[in-house]
């Protein structure tokens, strides 16, 4: 059951109501798989420990809650770290695209036979992943991932077609000038253009005086760009669109610049055009820059395979040596509200209720709760999400993120799940050893009395259960006199029903992070005893 299923629209409910009841009259024997064949003892600890506070306590269809089912390693734990995270006290996208590529890069030294992924949530988490990959010569595999417009070869032909189409469109003639099978000089351009008025870019190129501003490499190509786009503008109108880019482009030496991929993708762009022309001409312009977003670049014909990129979703049922998940620090994307809600409710039946009007009229309570119910679900799914994708790790995983920015002082992290985890941070450095959910508290440890489980349990209202929250955090309050507390795991996504309750002097906030917090929290702890083991091994 601790499996995606939201993407194909499917209902885990359903799925948890029929291994309950049966289907129809047949009786169906659940087969609970425990046995782990895929990865080292290491990430199976690991995943054990973080993923138990990431999933709820208890099972409920109508919530789409899925409790965690630990599993049992076949294979030995390796010496090397199993997982490792690698935190950014800030969001830099740059910083993390480099350090994911140094990591890809140390993961496919290990041996020839080496592999690793990069696994993502969102298509979107590469624009700096994939440009940093290219710069460190990484050639990789992937499908569906890279964009087309986004490749240079597809810039430098949509600048070459719109310059064709339009000559006074200057940004796209000095794109072509500047494009490698020009190489202009930004010297050379601003040469081109400074003091020309209102002459188009294709008047200046035919004018020697401005051309003997430029430099004599610079006279040289312009000279030369010029006469090929002259002649392809004589030729706009007798021949189809594709042909007269196509044309030119060949005229101006563009494929010598390509790999073999390069004009894969440069291919993609004149089938394109084809598709779209209509009398040697493009219509509606905006309909190629539309059209060329939603493709996507041709996969690497010189990647041997060993580093491969996809999201998470495509990784399902597939397994690497190692497995690099970026972007942990990363928000879900808030969905629109919908016009129109409907949940099918264990105890309810169907609810069904339109949005809120326009015009300032109240909301309606039941699309607000349904709201509540998909919400609570996503959250759910993407915990599931996040466990499929640290279980195709067989050997390493590594977590990147960002958490906890310019907070000074003594915060205290507290992840309410299964049981109580904590983690001191003084300036941004963490504390070890300071695992306090173990504290007594009412004569017993803490966390078997104040954990978000026992509140499942024993079916304690949100206001009993916050008492003990409180009574907790008081305690670590009088020990350590905090500046901040951070709740985090699965509950912190319902902290209006709780953090208004407490009674601290201290700030109380919830995790950005929100269920991701519980992993990274995890994979510091999973960091820190590793690092003391070999202290102590060392010593010993």
């Amino acid at each position: 059951m601790q499996s995606i299923y939201r993407f194909r629209e499917a209902e885990v409910g359903l799925f948890l109501r029929t291994r309950r009841e049966g289907l129809g009259t047949v009786a169906l024997e659940p087969l609970e798989l425990t046995s782990n064949f895929r990865s080292q003892a290491g990430v199976v600890d690991w995943v054990n420990r973080a993923f138990a506070g990431v999933f709820p306590a208890r099972e409920d269809p109508s919530r789409g809650a899925v409790r965690y089912s630990p599993a049992a390693a076949v294979k030995p734990a390796s010496a090397d770290p199993a997982v490792q995270l690698h935190l950014l006290e800030e969001r830099d996208d740059d910083a993390e695209a480099r350090q994911v590529a140094e990591l890809a890069r140390t993961a496919l030294s290990a041996s020839a036979d080496a592999t690793a992924a990069i696994l993502v949530r969102s298509r979107s988490h590469l624009s700096a992943i994939l440009p940093a990959l290219r710069s460190a010569g990484l050639r990789y595999q992937s499908q569906d991932i890279d964009p087309l417009s986004r490749r240079p070869v597809a810039r430098d032909l949509v600048a070459l077609t719109k310059a064709l189409l339009h000559p006074a469109d200057d940004l796209s003639w000095l794109a072509v000038l500047r494009a490698p099978w020009s190489g202009l000089t930004l010297a050379d351009l601003h040469a081109l253009c400074a003091g020309r008025g209102i002459r188009t870019s294709p008047e200046c190129l035919s004018d020697p005086a401005l051309l003997e501003r430029l430099s004599p490499d610079g006279r040289e190509r312009a000279g030369r760009t010029g006469a090929v786009l002259a002649d392809a503008a004589f030729r706009r109108g007798r021949v189809g669109l594709r042909r007269l880019v196509e044309g030119c482009w060949l005229a101006l030496g563009g494929p010598a610049v390509l790999d073999a991929t390069g004009e894969e993708d440069a291919g993609m762009v004149f089938t394109l055009l084809e598709s779209l022309e209509a009398g040697g001409d493009l219509p509606v312009l905006d309909a190629f820059d539309d059209a060329l977003a939603a493709l996507f670049a041709a996969p690497d014909a010189g990647a041997d395979g060993r580093l491969q990129i996809m999201t998470i979703h495509k990784a399902k049922g597939l397994e690497f040596n190692t497995v690099i998940l970026p972007g942990l620090g990363r928000r879900s994307r808030s969905a629109e509200a919908p016009l129109l809600r409907w949940l099918e409710h264990d105890e309810c039946g169907l609810l069904l209720a339109p949005i809120a009007p326009r015009d300032g009229g109240s909301r309606d309570p039941i699309y607000d709760a349904i709201g509540r119910l998909e919400k609570e679900q996503g959250d759910f799914e993407l915990g599931r999400l996040l466990y499929v994708a640290a279980t195709r790790a067989r050997r390493q995983l590594h977590l990147l993120g960002h958490a906890g920015r310019d907070r000074e002082g003594l915060v205290i992290m507290v992840t309410l799940g299964t049981g109580i985890g904590t983690a001191l941070f003084i300036n941004g450095h963490l504390v070890p050893n300071t695992e306090l959910g173990h504290l007594t508290l009412q004569g017993r440890d803490a966390e078997t009395w104040a954990a978000e489980s026992v509140r499942e349990k024993k079916n304690l209202s949100w206001k009993k259960w916050a008492r003990r929250v409180d009574a907790y955090l008081r305690l670590l309050d009088g020990f350590f006199w905090p500046d901040l507390f951070i709740i985090g795991g699965g509950v912190s996504r319902k902290w209006q029903k709780f953090l208004p309750r407490l009674t601290l002097a201290a700030p109380v906030v919830p995790a950005k992070l929100r269920n991701e917090a519980g992993i990274i929290g995890a994979a510091l702890a999973y960091h820190h005893e590793r690092r003391r083991a070999r202290q102590r091994r060392s010593l010993g």
